[in-house]
């Protein structure tokens, strides 16, 4: 009686502690006999990391899954030399390398900010550009089709914009996260300040002076001919569309500038204290 009894408790038990344990639920039939499909997933390799030189939180992957980009660094004969490592293939041994290791967004190219011999430079797809005192590895941005790079660097106590290894500037300051590409990529924009006035510069051309501007600017339409920002100071906000003020607004905050999907329209949303 026993034995009879184990023998029907056993598949129950099973089953909860396979449930416990994350495994499979037991099957179920649905209303009307009918069964869901079934559904597999589909592990595919990309690439094996060293878990002996990698630095954790470092791990980069582009949004089609198809590359995978992380930091390292070594011991004994290269103590204090860091790399990168994309899809296995290693690049050349420097001083440092900074996050954020960046990716184009169609994956198809890379960029980071790298340190030898006391200069900073950024490496793409595997060659380093000019040297700089300092790069800000925050500011590097790929154009949406990956042609193009911008970032901010800065060399003997003057701030650049860099835009396809060319200089824009000197500037006092600048704001890292402000470069914007058109989306065909080929306009550029940004936020930087000489002394106490800030300017937006698209294509190399500065807007009247501000004490400031809003989040997201400059902000290019979808169609790429059009680009928008507000100058903004402790109580007023001006709306520029292609350099021309096109309202003046008593109010001390604002929502991103919004381009209609053909481009004509533009929509902002102003708040008051």
């Amino acid at each position: 009686y026993l034995v009879s009894m184990l023998k029907r408790l056993l598949p129950a038990a099973l089953l909860l502690l396979l449930a416990a344990c994350g495994g499979p639920p037991p099957e179920s039939v649905p209303e009307f006999g009918v069964r869901p499909p079934a559904t597999s997933v589909t592990e595919r390799p990309i690439t094996t990391i060293d878990l002996a030189t990698w630095i954790q939180e470092s791990v980069t992957i582009n949004d089609s899954l198809t590359r995978v980009a992380w930091r390292s660094g070594g011991f004994f004969n290269d103590l204090f030399r860091q790399w990168v490592t994309v899809n296995g293939t290693a690049s050349p041994k420097y001083r440092a390398v900074y996050d954020p290791l960046t990716f184009s967004p169609r994956g198809d190219r890379f960029a980071y900010v790298a340190t030898a011999h006391d200069s900073d430079f950024v490496v793409i797809d595997r060659d380093p550009g000019p040297k700089f005192s300092f790069v800000s590895a925050n500011s590097l941005t790929f154009s949406p089709d990956g042609s193009r790079i911008a970032y901010f660097a800065s060399s003997a106590n003057r701030i650049y914009a860099i835009v396809d290894n060319r200089r824009e500037g000197p500037f006092t300051d600048v704001v890292p996260h402000s470069i914007r590409f058109s989306s065909d990529s080929r306009r550029v924009g940004y936020i930087a300040m000489i002394g106490d006035s800030a300017f937006v510069i698209v294509d190399g051309e500065f807007s009247e002076a501000s004490a400031g501007y809003g989040p997201d600017d400059p902000v290019f339409a979808p169609n790429s001919q059009h680009v928008a920002w507000t100058a903004v100071d402790s109580s007023s906000a001006t709306i520029y569309v292609d350099g021309v003020a096109r309202g003046h607004y008593d109010a001390a905050h604002q929502l991103p500038i919004t381009f209609s999907p053909n481009s004509k329209r533009w929509l902002v949303t102003m708040m008051r204290d």
